[in-house]
């Protein structure tokens, strides 16, 4: 499923070509911007720069398994968001 490794063999994977250009060209070799102030209290390893962003994680994603389903081809997403858009531009399906 993760196909895109970054160049600079720091590691990371990518589940998409264009998220590996953006690290290696944002973030790959270079100090963060920002430090994170909110980190996950499970130790899953995830820190956010949001506290909001920190409770939708524990909420939806730390240890849960996808709770939305797309009705018509049956893949399983973490956020209604991405239900929505997977909808609109797979299935051409508008809500």
């Amino acid at each position: 499923m993760w196909h895109f490794p970054c160049p600079n063999n720091c590691g990371r994977i990518y589940k998409y070509k264009s998220s590996m250009v953006k690290h290696c060209k944002l973030e790959c070799g270079k100090e963060p911007e920002f430090q994170c102030a909110f980190v996950c209290p499970n130790k899953c390893g995830r820190k956010y720069r949001y506290k909001k962003s920190l409770s939708r994680h524990l909420k939806y994603e730390c240890g849960m398994k996808p709770q939305f389903k797309c009705k018509v081809c049956g893949r399983q997403f973490m956020h209604n968001m991405s239900l929505r858009i997977h909808l609109g531009l797979i299935h051409k399906i508008i809500k």
